[in-house]
């Protein structure tokens, strides 16, 4: 099992071209400095979430047409004369992660519609083969379309439904993470930081204890979930609001995404390791 996150934004509309899909909304904007920085504002969402092990996939597609007056521009101008957007943008998706899903597509002998539209060989089509697959499916939307999430595709021959959320901001994101990763972490009980039933060990050669962690089993899983991190291999944090401080889970670095945790106060060793602003932007937007 795993986690596929994807991102899809609006295209530029001319008449010389379609959309990569009939739902993608038209983008008007042609400023270069303007389209690389609404990407990157977007990208910004998805750096968020670098601690999360998961697939990261766009749409070549739907990138040719976020690009199409830029590479149009680029075959009339010399490349001194005219920005190279397109090597901008690309660079910025490879930055964070992102590859062309359209590489490497999933086989189905499925058909996916939205609306009675065919959108099988689109990326939402491409998102439901995953889904198929048991893995773990969620879109950023970058004002890409105006569909509520869930988004509901039927499939033949089958006559089901699939369900594809799409989020647009890091609070709602890091809810269908913590819910929904493939697979989910694992809480390891380390003696030496005790729960809240066990005091912490003394660490040896010194008259100190460990750090306590001072929850429960289920509460600390519960928290695990919702922690944050720097990327994949670092340790991860929260605020544990019942016990008004911070806790820290350590990353064994295991294939099953073990960790051990602990409560800490400032001061307190590895303390100065959370990232409290990362933290912020959760709580500013609720």
């Amino acid at each position: 099992m795993k986690t596929a996150f994807y991102i899809l934004f609006k295209e530029y509309s001319d008449s010389s071209r379609s959309p990569s899909a009939l739902y993608i909304k038209d983008n008007t904007e042609t400023d270069p400095e303007q389209i690389v920085k609404e990407v990157n504002e977007w990208l910004k969402i998805a750096r968020f979430f670098k601690y999360e092990r998961c697939d990261r996939y766009y749409d070549s597609e739907n990138m040719k047409g976020v690009l199409y007056p830029y590479i149009v521009l680029q075959e009339e101008y010399e490349e001194e004369e005219y920005p190279n957007v397109t090597v901008v943008i690309q660079a910025l998706l490879n930055e964070e992660g992102f590859v062309d899903w359209r590489d490497e597509p999933l086989e189905s002998g499925e058909q996916y519609s939205l609306n009675n539209q065919d959108v099988t060989n689109n990326c939402l089509g491409e998102m439901a083969r995953n889904e198929a697959q048991g893995n773990a499916v969620v879109l950023l939307n970058c004002n890409a379309f105006h569909f509520r999430s869930p988004i509901v595709l039927s499939v033949n021959p089958t006559g089901n439904n699939v369900s594809i959320y799409w989020y647009n901001d890091i609070r709602s994101l890091h809810q269908w993470f913590s819910d929904n990763r493939r697979p989910q972490r694992v809480y390891v009980y380390n003696p030496k930081h005790g729960d809240d039933k066990h005091p912490a060990q003394m660490i040896a050669g010194t008259t100190k204890r460990a750090a306590q962690l001072l929850t429960n089993r289920n509460d600390t899983e519960r928290l695990l979930k919702l922690a944050v991190g720097t990327d994949i291999n670092s340790a991860l944090w929260y605020y544990d609001e019942a016990n008004n401080c911070y806790i820290y889970f350590e990353n064994q670095n295991e294939l099953r995404l073990a960790f051990h945790g602990y409560h800490l106060s400032e001061g307190e060793e590895n303390y100065d390791n959370i990232d409290f602003h990362k933290l912020s932007l959760l709580s500013e937007e609720k």
